[in-house]
């Protein structure tokens, strides 16, 4: 389906919140409609964005969701960076973003005033510039904020605010799929909306301005991930 809508309601935080509008489309889609996207940001406080992503075949990403505080943009990615020797081949020059990838890079990912954050935001940022050679600066990877094991649930409850301010076992189901492909296309949305709430938080502000931000403006072909300094 190219286009669809619908409403979720968040159900991890113990403090209530409004429905959360969600609209999923194919990358193509924003060619055709760029409204789609203007009216997603035209909601975003702060200028600070949530990410989710959904990695399919091979680990390659194949969904990412945008979130503001009430509504949810999740874009499929009609295809991604060829692999191997095609890769190799197809990098002797700068590949050309098909426009609907250029319309989130330039007015999401690399927009200068807009903070991005995720959970794991060191993969993210890679499979976008290994996979669709898409760029980001300003990336914010909320595990780090925590001590505990990258993979554990205390880590995204810590990224989150904290146990106290959370529904534990609501919070372990959001996470059980690990980002693949089975991942329901509700928990992917309240996944970057959750992200989106952690970054707008004022209890992890102090925390958060501490963490570096991630830059992959300047990656070259042998490179994974640039960590930029703390701004």
């Amino acid at each position: 389906m190219a286009y669809q809508t619908f409403d979720i309601l968040q159900n991890i935080f113990k403090q209530k919140h409004p429905l959360i509008h969600v609209i999923s489309v194919d990358d193509n889609v924003l060619i055709a409609d760029p409204q789609i996207l203007w009216n997603f940001l035209s909601t975003a406080d702060a200028e600070v964005i949530g990410l989710a992503p959904v990695y399919g075949a091979k680990c390659v990403l194949s969904s990412l969701a945008f979130s503001t505080l009430s509504q949810v943009l999740v874009v499929r990615f009609s295809s991604a960076k060829p692999k191997g020797k095609k890769k190799k081949k197809a990098n002797k020059t700068t590949p050309h973003l098909m426009p609907g990838k250029s319309l989130l890079q330039d007015n999401i990912l690399c927009h200068p005033d807009r903070q991005k954050y995720a959970f794991r935001m060191d993969k993210l940022s890679a499979s976008l510039f290994l996979d669709l050679n898409l760029r980001m600066t300003r990336g914010i990877d909320l595990i780090s904020s925590s001590r505990s094991g990258r993979k554990s649930v205390a880590a995204k409850m810590n990224a989150l605010g904290g146990e106290t301010t959370l529904h534990k076992s609501q919070t372990i189901a959001l996470f059980k799929h690990e980002e693949t492909a089975t991942t329901p296309i509700q928990d992917v949305a309240l996944q970057a909306w959750a992200a989106c709430r952690a970054g707008s938080l004022p209890s992890l502000t102090k925390a958060l301005s501490k963490l570096p931000r991630i830059d992959t403006r300047v990656l070259g072909e042998n490179v994974c991930i640039l960590f930029g300094a703390s701004i």
